[in-house]
């Protein structure tokens, strides 16, 4: 999304052993980052070289097909709760079944969970037709496939003990203690920084799990409210999110109240 520039107001260095007018204050518009100075190396230029700056750069990508790509993602991708020691060469194995793995991990959270991606949104829904519904004894079953799956070994190839385990991928900040030594043993401000930076930012395999809750809610809403979208907003999606802060969605019905449009217009027709 593209933001509105900073204006900042600077005052040029004045030299005392000339007695040139005083400039007035200069007011610049910052539209990329950056620091002033870089703004006035660039205009001290000559003016036969070019330097290439973030102005200069046009994103390849709009945040709305960012958006898109991501929920299509989401939706070729399953929840699995794995057991605690698993194979993971025969977990793969076992999921290529039904159509090549583009990409997993694996995180902790109460249990080892693993997140798969597949290449195409047909291995989904062919896993999926293989796997069993829990008795739900007298509750309500609401009408949907959930991708959020347990897994459970039955006969493995080897026993348990010989298996190495997995290794997760953090999902969580460091801790306060762990931040502030880092913080400390830091030789300079900007390192401070950059390593707040890369202890703390989304990392993409976080993104692509908040993207896959939203994902496996709107199963659940798309069983009432037909056409519906469960879309994320707020620091998950502006880039100033961090690892472990909350995940805001609001639910987009503007498809639901489209199916119910047309589907009044056939009814009048009909009549």
């Amino acid at each position: 999304m593209a933001t509105r520039g900073v204006w900042l107001l600077t005052r040029l260095p004045l030299c005392s052993q000339t007695r040139s007018p005083v400039q007035c204050p200069a007011l610049r518009r910052l539209s990329c980052a950056g620091t002033v100075a870089a703004g006035l190396r660039r205009e001290e230029q000559p003016s036969g070289s070019v330097e290439t700056g973030c102005q200069d750069k046009t994103p390849t990508k709009t945040f709305y097909e960012e958006q898109d790509e991501r929920r299509e993602q989401a939706q070729r991708t399953v929840l699995v709760h794995c057991p605690s020691k698993i194979s993971e060469k025969e977990f793969l194995k076992h999921l290529s079944q039904h159509g090549p793995v583009h990409s997993h991990f694996f995180y902790e959270s109460f249990g080892l969970y693993a997140v798969v991606e597949f290449c195409q949104k047909d291995s989904v829904d062919s896993l999926l037709n293989v796997t069993q519904i829990p008795a739900m004894g007298m509750e309500a079953v609401i009408p949907f496939r959930s991708r959020f799956l347990n897994l459970k070994l039955k006969s493995p190839s080897r026993p348990v003990s010989e298996m190495s385990p997995i290794q997760p991928s953090n999902q969580l900040p460091p801790s306060n203690r762990k931040l502030s030594e880092l913080l400390y043993s830091a030789e300079s401000v900007d390192d401070q920084l950059s390593t707040l930076l890369k202890e703390l930012q989304l990392t993409e395999e976080n993104t692509r799990l908040r993207y896959l809750i939203c994902s496996l809610i709107e199963d659940i809403a798309t069983a009432y409210f037909p056409g519906c979208t469960i879309r994320p907003f707020g620091s998950s999606v502006n880039t100033f999110g961090k690892l472990g802060c909350d995940l805001d969605m609001f639910i987009d019905l503007h498809e639901t109240r489209k199916l119910r449009t047309h589907k009044k217009e056939l009814q009048l027709r009909r009549s």
